[in-house]
């Protein structure tokens, strides 16, 4: 789910996009096809996906939208997360300011970050929520 949201709002998947068949992306990434079939009805139901009866699943008109608000909603709880442990283990917001303003800049000098507006090679891997 989390990745198929994410081609979404980076625009490598657009509106009326084929997704992989449920068979085809069970055996392209190794997990039960039950897997498959609830995480595309999540997507379906949270709008990003339309299935279509006999046909396959297709990404829905306005998904970008709803898959960027729910994308960087789940970011935003994991940064959380993260601030949250690393306060607990005792950094300082101060020294976590510091450790985030450096981790930007050197991300923003990665070669992916610099590319992003290519258009990213579509592959669908393993991994992460359903």
């Amino acid at each position: 789910m989390d990745q198929i949201q994410q081609y979404v709002v980076t625009g490598a998947l657009e509106s009326g996009d084929q997704l992989p068949s449920i068979r085809e992306l069970s055996s392209q990434i190794a997990v039960n096809p039950q897997t498959i079939v609830k995480a595309y009805s999540e997507l379906e139901h949270g709008g990003v996906v339309e299935m279509r009866r006999g046909r396959g699943a297709f990404i829905a008109s306005g998904a970008t939208a709803l898959a960027g608000l729910d994308y960087e909603k789940q970011l935003r709880e994991r940064m959380k997360g993260m601030i949250v442990e690393a306060m607990i283990s005792g950094l300082s917001a101060e020294k976590l300011e510091a450790m985030f303003e450096n981790l930007i800049n050197e991300a923003s000098s990665l070669p992916a970050v610099r590319d992003a507006d290519r258009e990213p090679e579509l592959k669908i891997i393993g991994g992460g929520t359903p």
